[in-house]
């Protein structure tokens, strides 16, 4: 599979010794999502096609066989995916239909109702769902699932031995089961951590809600759920025991607001709508930060980047790694493994070094990677000129042009440009101008603006509480997507219905909230 130089890059580095491996690859389309855990990982396509590549056993990449490969192959048998996740032993796919499908380790249970751990190597449906309920999201962990429909409703099976599952006991789950601790609140991301070690089962799941709520729920070695946990499953307040869902706070009265978790072996980490990391769990490695040198119990903020403009992040066995709004990727912790390097060594944070900005991070097991912008050239917007031999050259508004934009000129500038043609484009930008300088002098004669407020040129969604694109300021020529937004709806969302009101700040641009809303409004300056 090829494509020309102007396509993202994804870069995989896996960590497996004294050196870190590192795999190029342009695949046919952009990467929607990568997931990988210790020694295999699946990349989703914005097309929905699936590939898989690394160690085979068990049938982990879904081709019908447990050879290894070692460059992406497609998935022929799964067709258009929304979502997938890798854990240790098994692997799971989201299709456009919502059905869940999965391959690897699993439960089997036989018509008898004799239920036994086996593996496959060809993908097969999960049953035991309700009738008619399509699933919109999965976390596959250490020897368990979890999955959840569009109305968030948590449902997790495997084995239970740590806790894992959510449902009070340490039973195994053949089938999905509802994690009726969390009724009535609405999940769109999880993740799963921990490991299987000699006897010993260290899984662990931390899952956000609409609302941008933190609960983890399993095993607590080194302080993996990252909050207090009550010692009898008869449990009353706010600490639960650690078999049942229990939010994480910052302090007694302060809960933990995410707009991003991760979770990997030992240690787990989220992101604010303030663009703060807090981390907890494992602090051997340095792979909490530099800075941290005993295991935490409950979040910890770490400041990475100047400012605290981190907007997504994820975990490795070894490492923490979180995406700024410029495009940067850094790396706390370790780039190999914990018994191949000392421990002053591990000290140190690591800047992911990359010819462009970097659009998406991913991580897990001894994997980590990074989305690179692609490079563009300088593009000339051309327009006719009343002598046709010498075109004038039209860049974008400068800052100097612009003023304080009200909300109709800031349906325009929010307008999706994606797919309009160059020609009309270029008329746009012209107009645009035009109304943006006519704004400027009416503001100027208009003393009464006391604000000024960034420019923007497009936005595109955001979907679950998951970043998709990013707000770009207009600066000609300039690659780098700079987030500064997102939204974040409440659990109750759907029963509450207060009026939806246009709102703006002084630090931004806000075109529009959503009902129950959390804001996060980043100036770039």
């Amino acid at each position: 599979m090829s494509k020309p130089a102007d396509a993202p890059i994804i870069h995989v580095w896996r960590v497996g010794g004294p050196e870190v491996d590192r795999s190029d690859f342009r695949l046919a389309t952009e990467v929607s999502s990568f997931k990988a855990d210790h020694f295999h990982a699946l990349a989703l396509m914005k097309d929905g096609r699936v590939l898989s590549w690394g160690r085979g056993a068990l049938g982990l990449l879904g081709h019908g066989d447990e050879n290894d490969v070692e460059t992406p192959r497609i998935i022929e048998s799964i067709g258009a995916a929304v979502a997938v996740s890798c854990g240790p032993y098994h692997s799971s796919v989201v299709t456009e239909k919502g059905q869940l499908i999965t391959f690897g380790w699993h439960f089997e249970v036989s018509s008898q109702g004799i239920v036994q751990q086996t593996f496959t190597a060809q993908p097969i449906p999960v049953i035991g769902f309700p009738l008619g309920m399509k699933i919109a999201g999965v976390a596959c962990g250490c020897y368990a699932t979890a999955a959840w429909p569009g109305t968030g409703q948590l449902f997790t099976w495997g084995v239970g031995s740590s806790g894992q599952l959510g449902h009070g006991s340490f039973n195994d789950e053949p089938l999905p089961r509802r994690v009726e601790a969390l009724e009535g609140v609405r999940i769109v991301q999880a993740a799963y951590g921990g490991i299987h070690s000699g006897v010993e089962h260290s899984g662990f799941l931390i899952a956000r809600s609409t609302s941008g709520k933190v609960y983890s729920f399993g095993s607590t070695k080194f302080g993996r759920l990252g909050r207090r946990t009550a010692d009898s499953l008869e449990t009353s307040g706010a600490i639960a025991h650690h078999s049942l869902p229990g939010q994480v706070k910052l302090s007694d009265e302060s809960p933990l607001i995410a707009i991003d978790i991760a979770a990997s072996d030992h240690h787990a980490a989220a992101v604010t709508p303030h663009g703060k990391l807090f981390v907890w769990g494992a602090h051997d490695g340095a792979r909490l930060g530099p800075d941290i040198k005993t295991d935490r119990f409950t979040p910890t903020q770490v400041q990475v980047v100047a400012d605290d403009r981190i907007v997504s992040v994820a975990c490795t066995a070894v490492s923490t790694m979180c995406l700024s709004a410029e495009g940067e990727a850094v790396l706390l912790g370790s780039k190999t493994l914990p018994d191949t390097k000392t421990a002053t060594e591990f000290e140190t944070v690591h800047t992911i070094c990359t010819d462009n900005p970097v659009l998406k991070i991913f991580g897990g097991g001894y994997m980590y990677a990074a989305l690179e912008a692609p490079w563009k050239p300088p593009e000339k917007l051309l327009v006719e000129s009343k002598e046709p031999e010498a075109p004038a050259m039209i860049a974008p508004p400068s800052h100097d042009a612009l003023s304080v934009v009200p909300r109709e000129i800031a349906d325009i500038l929010l307008a999706d440009v994606k797919h309009m043609p160059h020609n009309q484009l270029r008329q746009e930008l012209l107009m645009l101008k035009e109304l943006l300088v006519a704004e400027r002098t009416r503001a100027q004669e208009n003393e009464e603006v006391k604000h000024r407020v960034l420019p923007v040129t497009s936005v595109d969604k955001f979907f679950g509480g998951q970043f998709e694109h990013f707000w770009q300021e207009p600066k000609p020529y300039d690659w780098p997507y700079k987030p500064s937004i997102c939204i974040v709806h409440d659990d109750e969302a759907e029963q509450k219905t207060p009026e939806t009101q246009p709102t703006a700040k002084p630090s931004g641009i806000v075109v529009h909230q959503a009902p129950a809303s959390i804001l996060y409004a980043n100036p770039r300056r």
